[in-house]
């Protein structure tokens, strides 16, 4: 996905988040967001691709880390218990009054 999709469509996602909490705050509905940065996921159970990647693709993996690091101020991936313990809060009960929010779980970066 270009830069530009990828802009776009998480405006999209943040733009609704207000306008739902907005259209359905007085029904007593929360709507929340979170937006992460980049997540340390590990190894996938299901491969991808069952072939191992060949150099040209290591280097392009290697650039998108070397990317994600330099563009989050705490320089390093977020943990998967990061980006739950964010959603976790939206629903727990000291969120009651919270709607209409997108928390950024991206290390300083912006999500």
């Amino acid at each position: 996905m270009t830069d530009t999709a990828c802009s776009a469509a998480k405006g999209g996602v943040h733009a609704a988040t207000v306008s739902m909490a907005m259209e359905l705050g007085e029904t007593g509905v929360r709507v929340n967001c979170v937006s992460p940065g980049a997540i340390d996921n590990g190894q996938r159970a299901i491969p991808r691709n069952a072939n191992p990647l060949s150099a040209q693709e290591q280097e392009w993996m290697k650039g998108i880390y070397t990317q994600s690091l330099r563009d989050t101020p705490m320089n390093r991936l977020g943990q998967m218990e990061e980006i739950a313990a964010a959603i976790c809060f939206f629903a727990a009960p000291e969120a009651s009054y919270v709607t209409g929010q997108v928390l950024y779980v991206a290390g300083g970066g912006i999500g």
